[in-house]
């Protein structure tokens, strides 16, 4: 028996005692099919929102997604960034958006005789549309 065989058996002893390819991962674990879909359905609702502000959003929701991650997810469903998906915005998608906070305003004057003479009535009114 050499001493580069008491040598090799060493490092091979070595080698298996810390060999950790067994605890090892494929890698960073995917994230949550949930919150895979709050974050596209973010983006579609809110086209002016941007990552970060997407980051924000789930952040209050104490979700802590990187801003990478988010603009990974939204590549993947082939959505553009916030600018490109800002432009895409219809009518209808405006409407139904801020439909909750509409308001309709209106002003006019009516001109009307009463016991001080002719007077002018001032109206101003709002309807919740």
């Amino acid at each position: 028996m050499t001493l580069a065989t008491l040598l090799a058996w060493n490092r091979r002893l070595v080698a298996r005692k810390y060999d950790g390819s067994k605890q090892r991962g494929l890698g960073r674990p995917p994230t949550k099919g949930h919150i895979r879909q709050l974050v596209i359905r973010m983006a579609t609702e809110n086209r002016d929102w941007g990552y970060r502000r997407i980051q924000g959003a789930l952040a209050n929701l104490v979700h802590a997604l990187a801003r990478g991650t988010i603009a990974n997810i939204l590549k993947e469903q082939g959505l553009e960034l916030a600018p490109e998906r800002e432009r895409k915005t219809t009518w209808k998608e405006f409407l139904s958006r801020y439909r909750d906070l509409m308001v309709a305003a209106d002003f006019f004057t009516i001109v009307a005789w009463t016991r001080q003479g002719l007077t002018r009535f001032m109206k101003l009114f709002f309807i919740d549309v």
